[in-house]
């Protein structure tokens, strides 16, 4: 069952839906723990994709606020601009 959890999640990964690839390469990780032990090749293979993963959905998460405040910024600006063209 465990090797199943990370066939499904490389062929979702190969198809870009990383979201649940990352979902099942985590139930393989915390199944193959409790099934496997801490120590089992498995195991510890599922683990090293687990970690990347969440490191770079942090990643992920702070560019999406840099660029939302970037946004932010800019139509400040836009909005600032505007509103001395209307004024005399």
């Amino acid at each position: 069952m465990i090797i199943s959890f990370y066939n499904i999640a490389s062929s979702l990964t190969h198809l870009n839906d990383l979201e649940e690839a990352n979902r099942l390469y985590k139930e393989g990780y915390y199944l193959g723990q409790k099934i496997l032990g801490s120590k089992h090749k498995l195991t510890i293979m599922l683990k090293s994709i687990v970690k990347p993963n969440k490191k770079k959905e942090k990643d992920d998460e702070k560019e999406a606020l840099i660029s939302s405040e970037l946004n932010n910024a800019k139509s400040s600006r836009s909005l600032n601009k505007s509103r001395h063209r209307i004024n005399p």
